[in-house]
């Protein structure tokens, strides 16, 4: 690979000339027209009549409301799944359950006594 040095590289782009450019004004415009031909000149599209701005956030308004009245009515009548534990069947050695439904909480406490294991001391 051939390394140059910034001498050689200044001097070498001094040495390569411009093209120059059409001195007289009829020579640039046929130059322009030349490139320009080169380029798609498309026309914009014609302009085509917009609705009105309250008519606009009128039925934007009246679609919101349509959405949220579906909403409303599609919703169960109550918002959680309401279960409740009756009965619980323990396999392991116990001595009683206790299931304690708290109805302000929709909560359910299940407690099972007695399952000390002889290994542990709890």
């Amino acid at each position: 690979m051939n390394k140059l040095s910034w001498k050689n590289v200044t001097g070498r782009l001094k040495a390569i000339e411009a093209p120059k450019t059409p001195s007289d004004n009829a020579d640039f415009w046929q130059d322009f027209k030349a490139r320009a031909t080169l380029m798609r000149q498309d026309e914009p599209a014609a302009e085509r009549p917009r609705m009105p701005v309250a008519l606009r956030w009128g039925s934007v308004t009246a679609l919101a409301l349509v959405l949220i009245v579906a909403g409303w009515f599609m919703l169960p009548a109550t918002l959680g799944a309401v279960t409740q534990i009756k009965a619980l069947e323990v396999v392991a050695p116990h001595s009683g359950v206790i299931i304690m439904n708290d109805q302000s909480g929709r909560g359910t406490i299940l407690w099972i006594t007695g399952m000390e294991s002889k290994n542990s001391s709890g």
